[in-house]
């Protein structure tokens, strides 16, 4: 990512990277969250939210990792794993289509 782009408020509603960096140079003087919310001009609830949602428990605040992409969490697209071809049809069906889950390891 450019570093322009990261720069540039996305909305008047969200943080920008400037104001993160701020968060973070505040914070680390140990000033208050009320302080941090009349520097910046926003609600204390914002700050306190954004300093929650993006500290790490040891190394605390990191105003990067909000501009980050975010993470896949799914692993793809989702598979039927109890459908097999069946040696002697030509047409996918359950294996042991009455068996249920538990008996799967029947043959048919």
């Amino acid at each position: 990512m450019a570093l322009e782009a990261l720069e540039q408020a996305v909305s008047a509603r969200f943080l920008s990277l400037s104001e993160r960096e701020k968060i973070a140079d505040l914070r680390s003087q140990g000033t208050s969250m009320q302080a941090i919310g009349r520097a910046l001009s926003r609600s204390v609830g914002t700050i306190s939210r954004e300093i929650k949602r993006n500290s790490h428990p040891v190394l605390g605040y990191q105003p990067y990792g909000a501009t980050a992409p975010p993470r896949r969490h799914g692993h793809g697209p989702r598979t039927v794993s109890w459908q097999q071809p069946v040696a002697c049809a030509t047409t996918w069906r359950t294996s042991c289509a009455s068996a249920g889950p538990r008996n799967r390891s029947r043959s048919c």
